[in-house]
């Protein structure tokens, strides 16, 4: 991969995906959905994306109805501690509780650790 983001200290980073063959799983199943309830459902509009500036400071995890505004990182824990209270789930991890979980998926289905 050539292209990536180059933060405000020079340095680049990226960012990668993988579609799951089961679509209840698959993030990228799951973004797309997201973006179809955004764009029609909701009736926000579609940024052109033909230009990076038109869309580059748009937010996918946006706060309320301010496209341009991100989630808060209180409401984004608020959020999760009632969506695990509702569940019975308990973790110590908040915010942070799917990180690591590909690996978890990968080991449980049989991938070895250089295959992780």
């Amino acid at each position: 991969m050539e292209q990536g983001k180059t933060t405000q200290f020079g340095s680049r980073e990226f960012g990668s995906c993988i579609r799951h063959n089961n679509v209840e799983i698959c993030p990228i199943g799951a973004l797309a959905l997201y973006f179809f309830y955004r764009w029609c459902v909701q009736m926000e509009a579609i940024p052109d994306f033909l230009i990076a500036q038109k869309w580059y400071d748009i937010k996918v995890i946006k706060s309320g109805k301010e496209t341009n505004k991100a989630l808060s990182y209180r409401a984004h824990y608020d959020a999760t501690v009632k969506a695990f209270s509702a569940l019975g789930l308990h973790s110590k991890e908040k915010t942070n509780a799917a990180r690591g979980s590909g690996s978890r998926m990968a080991e449980l289905a049989g991938a070895t650790e250089s295959q992780i």
